[in-house]
């Protein structure tokens, strides 16, 4: 029926800048031509009246849904290319994610040559002073327990062989006379020998041009200090030793002494050459 009214009205005068526009629209509807053949025939019977009404809205519901129902399913014309450009950005994420892989390898093959190298030169290190630790300590000790008594016993050992840098390094001493104690058993003066072997041991796999010593001997009895002092004389580097006690000093081949000059408030120093008092060496 509205179609019907719409086609029967009369066209209205419009104004003037749409009198054109309103008369070719109105020469349009004119000339459409509806076919209701399509229709079941109960609907076509329907063409007036409130039953005309329901099924005009009817099919405007029907239409609206349709309508809806292509937006849903309208393709996107642009899916191509957003897909070729994700596609671009995965094959560029991958070239990275394979570039840092290959970074990755690369830094854990040089750490691991690092590991390897470091392991090498410690346990090279090590063992060089683990075989020494016993002949420097045995003659460090040598006669501190009384005459022509022999010296005591030193060792190295690794808690961890397969990984020394995931455990320590235990150091075992046995001074003269004595059975073997850990370090935090022994008394002042044995600990203080024990760290002068470890020390010239060390120096058996490194020799240093010179060496300081600063009142090492402080916790030593006499006989500690003449073998410290013994070894000290024979060792092959030059060796500057801060001391108070004169069983050390006096096996020196010069002296510097620091004392206060009270009335000029000053620090001076005095040097004293021993060299000419030492016993000539034996042709």
């Amino acid at each position: 029926e509205a179609l019907q009214d719409l086609a029967e009205a009369p066209s209205q005068q419009a104004s003037a800048p749409t009198q054109a526009g309103a008369v070719s629209a109105a020469e349009a509807a004119a000339h459409v031509a509806v076919d209701f053949a399509a229709l079941p025939e109960e609907k076509q019977a329907a063409s007036i009246g409130p039953a005309a009404r329901m099924l005009e809205e009817e099919y405007k519901a029907e239409l609206e849904r349709l309508r809806v129902e292509m937006r849903r399913l309208s393709p996107n014309l642009k899916a191509i290319e957003q897909m070729s450009g994700v596609a671009e950005t995965v094959q560029n994420a991958s070239k990275e994610a394979d570039a840092a892989r290959r970074e990755i390898e690369e830094v854990e093959r040089q750490f691991e040559q690092v590991r390897k190298e470091r392991k090498e030169r410690f346990v090279d290190c090590f063992t060089k002073v683990a075989g020494e630790i016993g002949t420097v300590y045995k003659k460090l000790t040598a006669n501190t327990a009384g005459l022509h008594a022999e010296g005591g016993s030193a060792y190295l050992d690794l808690e961890d062989t397969e990984d020394p840098f995931n455990g320590g390094i235990k150091f075992t001493a046995m001074p003269p006379a004595k059975r073997f104690r850990d370090m935090h058993l022994l008394s002042g003066g044995e600990k203080t020998l024990a760290a002068m072997a470890l020390l010239f041991a060390v120096h058996a796999y490194q020799r240093p041009p010179f060496m300081v010593l600063d009142e090492v001997d402080a916790a030593l009895d006499a006989n500690n200090v003449r073998a410290l002092a013994g070894y000290v004389e024979r060792a092959e580097c030059q060796t500057i030793v801060i001391s108070l006690k004169d069983r050390f000093f006096i096996r020196s081949e010069a002296l510097v002494g620091v004392w206060k000059n009270k009335p000029k408030e000053t620090s001076a120093v005095l040097t004293f050459d021993l060299a000419r008092y030492l016993p000539a060496p034996a042709n």
